[in-house]
């Protein structure tokens, strides 16, 4: 009971940040043609896997590792560093990306969402780590609003993709400033010593996204190269829009469960597992609903011009299935391997996976934006099944 009431405070306060995101991304897909939005959806993506190569080593291991130096009395010591190794990295990547974006004469608009989306990641776990969900909360609502305002007023239409990713970029900028604010990490540190082992863990947890880069972000590039601009643009709204409604329902549970297990682990209170799967299997329940929300809307003539842009059923019940499987994954499997520090388990699900994405796409015609996405929910699968295999020993210990 205490964890499904968790769930729901938790989804009180990010609701909203997520709608006005969810709006966000409807407005984008509305004001901008079909061609541009795939361009714009696509370079986000790109941003996303780009920030989490640079910043996912420190990124990924703070949750786990604050939970011990926190039973050591060292969190504030450790909240700082991660601070200060945050905003020097992010000096360093914005000075070089501002002259390699230069150099290839490129928009600065296609670096800053690559860079303020990691320092935000980033910034963002050290409320994470301390459950305050409140000041997370608040940062996110930030963002969403930032985001909303500036596409109002700086975009409108017609809206250029250039403009959408500085919009994008900025409202990650300043939330990050909000986080680190409410955080109250202005003083700021750099004790190696302390960020070794996060490196360590949030390393090995890095190789394993630049591998699932070959299933969410190489099933986009395969469309865009060999299927038509009508199909790159379908495929990449509908797993746009799959990933706030379903993938942020999952996510949800993951937020506010994650951090516990790794605490109740390291204070040898509670069970690890259990608490994530009873948040599995309501984040499911709820994933299933928002599907089915989505398709009455779209079936019905007063709803179906909220969905906007370049949307096809078919391929977003289809896609939405992939993601929930990748999600489940990331909130019942990838924390008891971050646990048990084998993080190789994940690096080879997902390439397993995206091997057999890609070798499913390229053998069939025609290559259309439905089946890629059934391509892409085949790969999440074989990852699953992998990743399952080779911790059927961790289950069996808990």
């Amino acid at each position: 009971m205490a964890t499904v009431l968790r769930l729901l405070e938790v989804f009180g306060l990010r609701a909203v940040p997520g709608l006005l995101n969810l709006t966000a991304l409807l407005l984008v897909a509305r004001w901008l043609p079909a061609g541009e939005y795939a361009v714009y959806s696509t370079v986000v993506a790109t941003s996303g896997f780009v920030a989490s190569l640079i910043f996912g080593p420190l990124t990924f291991g703070v949750v786990s590792q604050h939970a011990t130096l926190a039973a050591k009395g060292l969190a504030q010591a450790y909240e700082r560093s991660v601070a200060g190794a945050t905003l020097a990295l992010a000096a360093a990547v914005g000075l070089l990306g501002a002259g390699v974006a230069h150099l290839a004469g490129v928009s600065v608009a296609w670096v800053l969402p690559a860079v303020a989306f990691g320092v935000y990641t980033a910034v963002q776990e050290i409320p994470h780590a301390r459950l305050r969900f409140w000041s997370y909360g608040a940062a996110a609502l930030t963002q969403a609003v930032v985001l909303i305002g500036l596409l109002w007023a700086l975009g409108g239409q017609p809206l250029s993709a250039d403009r959408a990713l500085a919009c994008f970029g900025w409202s990650y900028a300043v939330a990050s400033l909000m986080s680190l604010a409410l955080s109250r990490t202005w003083r700021l540190g750099l004790d190696t010593a302390l960020l070794a082992k996060t490196y360590a863990r949030g390393g090995g947890y890095t190789l394993s996204v630049f591998t699932e880069s070959g299933l969410y972000l190489g099933g986009r590039y395969l469309v865009a190269g060999l299927g038509t601009v009508a199909d790159f643009a379908t495929f990449s709204f509908c797993l746009d829009l799959a990933q706030r409604l379903v993938g942020f329902l999952i996510s949800l549970a993951g937020f506010a469960l994650v951090p516990r297990a790794f605490r109740q682990h390291a204070e040898g209170s509670g069970s690890f597992l259990q608490p994530l799967l009873t948040g599995a299997a309501v984040s499911a329940v709820l994933a299933v609903i928002s599907v089915a929300v989505v398709a009455i809307a779209e079936s019905l003539p007063l709803t179906q011009d909220i969905i906007g842009g370049p949307f096809h059923l078919t391929t977003y019940v289809v896609i939405s299935a992939a993601v929930v499987v990748n999600r489940m994954k990331k909130l019942v499997l990838d924390p008891l391997v971050l646990r048990d520090g084998n993080t190789l388990r994940l690096v080879g699900g997902y390439a397993l996976g995206g091997f057999t994405m890609a070798l499913l796409f390229l053998t069939m015609e025609p290559k259309t934006a439905t089946w890629a996405a059934l391509c892409v929910l085949a790969g999440y699968l074989v990852t699953l099944a992998q990743t399952l295999f080779s911790s059927r020993h961790a289950f069996a210990s808990q």
